[in-house]
């Protein structure tokens, strides 16, 4: 996939830094890939990056999402069933 992998210990706990590439569905294969050869407990956590306008946030500030975040991915599975299906799947989730 591309992935940039660097690996290691921190205080003598393993851990590895992945450079994924864009967004969301990258972030998506990363889970699932790293899943299926971790075992026991597993941290995530994900920087990104966006767009926006504020008065108070000048060029080149860090910008910390805090209440009120939340992620809304489609589910393409929905979109795929047959019109008989069950219409009562979200096409969307929020988390």
């Amino acid at each position: 996939r591309g992935f940039t992998t660097y690996t290691g210990t921190m205080n003598g706990v393993p851990l590895s830094i992945i450079a994924i590439g864009m967004g969301t569905p990258m972030m998506d294969f990363l889970v699932r890939e790293v899943r299926a050869i971790v075992t026991g407990p597993m941290a995530v956590v994900r920087f990104g990056t966006c767009g926006g306008f504020a008065e108070a946030a000048l060029a080149g500030s860090i910008v910390v999402a805090t209440d009120g975040c939340v992620l809304v991915t489609r589910d393409v599975d929905r979109f795929l069933m047959s019109p008989s299906a069950d219409e009562n799947i979200d096409a969307y989730k929020v988390s």
